[in-house]
């Protein structure tokens, strides 16, 4: 088979892309990787090509001036034609075109001129990008009027079929698939790549008292005050902790902590026992406790291991952290359990090595699912009861029509069901 250039865009997520960039080099692959702006925890994407800094440099310069200012448009178009030259470049020399989010050069519009020039189209979804918004704790807190989330519903839904007719492969979760109709691929089942090699593991003074680290990149989202509250509690209650919450802080400060901790406190109501927080501390052995409803996730998927961390509901949280605390044997255990899981499953050289199956289509048949067979619909960041509350009023307003779910008519009457409980 000849060999497939990559073209990778257009942002980072918690390091997922320039790690699988390590596993393209490992086996000699040619691939080019560009972002639109720079992660805020700096991420990343750091040995920049010319490319990447020109277009850095452009979005800076618009970004950055006032649109009263004439020389605003004169860095908007050198911006725009910056994007053009780069795709009539990329279209000539690349043959896979793997996209983050819900991205692409010009708004889906190259999408068919891709498939025209017959280039194999690979979206990734990670997590809220692809949530539908009225189950998205990030939105239903917000104070968003019911409006707006409606139209920020319909916009990801429209995009999602667009992607839907033109991607040859779609990467993606069950339990955030819900706007799909067809085949897809198991995120779990091609892995997130991990390689934390350049950040040297402190030593961890051993003592009587316990470090846990909580680095939330959203302390509502997270659950954070609760945590706090809870830690609080067991210190009253005579427990020896030393807790540490790391909020807005770059990437690497967060994995030194994660290196000399005994243990994780992640987030209070996640649908995926070991998100980007767990896997990075899974990288130095140390176990992650998560909260959440999707207690039959290994049902959906199927033959692909589940990520090991103690992942119990959002009202056994207490409990969860009493248990690593006082059982060392099985903290140490998980946390070792973590770390051979990512280091067999997750290393850049095995997630990029699934990729390459993908650009020849030699997909497993346990790696595809359809999300008309998945359950789930409890969403993130958000409790059962405030979901209810929130779905009540939203349907009430926008009726079954606001879901947006024509294609599963059964999960939508399960949605109905559980706003009549």
């Amino acid at each position: 088979m000849n060999p497939k250039r990559i073209f990778i865009g257009f942002s980072e997520v918690a390091g997922y892309y320039t790690n699988l960039t390590k596993g393209f080099e490992t086996l000699g692959v040619e691939y080019l990787f560009i972002t639109f702006g720079q992660h805020k925890f700096r991420y990343g994407n750091t040995e920049a090509t010319v490319a990447q800094k020109v277009i850095h440099y452009l979005i800076h310069k618009y970004t950055a001036t006032s649109k009263r200012n004439p020389l605003w448009i004169i860095w908007f178009i050198l911006y725009g034609m910056s994007r053009v030259s780069l795709f009539l470049w990329v279209l000539l020399r690349y043959d896979v075109f793997i996209f983050s989010y819900n991205a692409s050069f010009f708004g889906f519009y190259d999408l068919p001129l891709l498939k025209f020039f017959r280039k194999k189209i690979i979206y990734v979804y990670h997590g809220s990008d692809n949530r539908p918004p009225y189950l998205n704790g990030s939105y239903i807190h917000s104070g968003y009027p019911l409006e707006q989330i409606f139209t920020l519903t319909k916009k990801l839904y429209e995009k999602n079929k667009k992607v839907e007719k033109y991607a040859d492969h779609i990467i993606t979760a069950p339990c955030i698939s819900q706007f799909f109709n067809r085949e897809l691929i198991q995120y779990l089942a091609i892995g997130a790549p991990v390689d934390l090699s350049y950040i040297q593991d402190i030593n961890h003074t051993k003592g009587t008292r316990i470090k846990i680290v909580h680095a939330p990149s959203g302390r509502k989202q997270k659950g954070s005050d609760d945590f706090a509250q809870i830690i609080k509690e067991l210190i009253n209650e005579g427990y020896p902790i030393d807790y540490e919450e790391l909020f807005n802080v770059p990437n690497r400060v967060v994995l030194e902590k994660l290196s000399a901790c005994d243990f994780v406190l992640d987030e209070l109501y996640s649908d995926t026992t070991l998100a980007g927080l767990g896997t990075e501390a899974a990288y130095f052995g140390k176990p992650t406790i998560v909260g959440g409803y999707y207690h039959d996730m290994a049902k959906d998927l199927k033959e692909t291991p589940l990520p090991p961390s103690l992942y119990v509901d959002p009202a056994e949280i207490k409990q969860a952290i009493v248990k690593l605390i006082e059982d060392v044997a099985y903290r140490n255990e998980l946390g070792e359990q973590a770390k051979k899981y990512v280091d067999t499953y997750w290393s850049p050289k095995e997630v990029a090595s699934r990729y390459l199956r993908l650009f020849y289509d030699d997909v497993p048949e346990e790696w595809l699912y359809h999300p008309k067979e998945v359950d789930y619909f409890y969403g993130w960041a958000v409790s059962k009861d405030d979901l209810q509350k929130f779905l009540k009023e939203y349907i009430a307003t926008f009726g079954k029509a606001g879901l947006f779910l024509p294609h599963n008519p059964q999960l939508e009457n399960k949605i109905l069901d559980f706003i009549k409980d």
